[in-house]
């Protein structure tokens, strides 16, 4: 596998207009005055997460993938934790839910997090 580019960092971002550092984009209890610049800025923070976004796409280049999504292993939130587990790195969410666009896995999206088409077989870092 190729190491990803800022400019795939960067398309994928554009892909997938809600998402932000901290997943997909959610409302909870802003203002909608001020809901575009918090999008605004969380989708810059991701921009900067190139070394995250390779780290993710390397770890699910070695995931067995499936057809369908797959609930049973967790969301985006808790695959992003067995990442920072198997590299001993700090991961955002937004820059899993990247990887998981830009290597063209099925997901969907369930509030900030992400449930994606993996298989529960070889799931790297999930001793602790």
């Amino acid at each position: 596998m190729e190491k990803p580019t800022q400019e795939d960092l960067l398309a994928t971002i554009e892909k997938e207009p809600l998402l932000t550092d901290y997943g997909m984009a959610v409302w909870h209890r802003t203002p909608p005055a001020d809901r575009a610049a918090m999008i605004e800025r969380d989708r810059q923070d991701l921009k900067d997460r190139l070394r995250q976004f390779r780290l993710c796409c390397e770890w699910l280049s070695i995931c067995n993938r499936r057809k369908t999504i797959n609930y049973g292993i967790g969301s985006s939130w808790g695959l992003k934790h067995r990442v920072e587990r198997y590299y001993k790195e700090y991961i955002t969410n937004g820059a899993f839910i990247a990887a998981v666009i830009h290597m063209g896995i099925p997901y969907k999206k369930d509030g900030s997090d992400v449930y994606v088409a993996l298989s529960s077989r070889h799931l790297p870092g999930g001793e602790e």
